[in-house]
């Protein structure tokens, strides 16, 4: 894909929470695989390469909790979980926006 169209987007989760997305186009394949036609709608996580990360881990104040806050970092790829699978965030899905070509 010569332009994967990534883009940062708003997106009101099931909470009423608005959350900001990173989102790019895919391309499925599905003749080889039909299993490749049960992806969209699959929640999906983003594989974050451990050699480019960095951040701080700081406490919740709501719950005093601890998180990691990234400021900066590369991803793998996409991985589609299933719908067995809640993903860390909950809006984090593959979705279509367009029929077979």
């Amino acid at each position: 894909m010569a332009e994967p169209n990534f883009a940062w987007e708003d997106h009101m989760d099931n909470d009423g929470v608005i959350r900001t997305y990173a989102c790019a186009d895919v391309l499925l394949y599905t003749s080889l695989y039909q299993e490749a036609k049960l992806i969209p709608g699959s929640s999906q996580s983003m594989e974050i390469n451990p050699y480019t990360y960095k951040g701080e881990w700081r406490i919740w104040e709501a719950d005093g909790l601890p998180y990691f806050h990234f400021t900066d970092g590369s991803l793998f790829g996409l991985q589609a979980l299933g719908t067995a699978v809640e993903p860390c965030f909950e809006g984090a899905a593959f979705y279509s926006l367009a029929k077979d070509v």
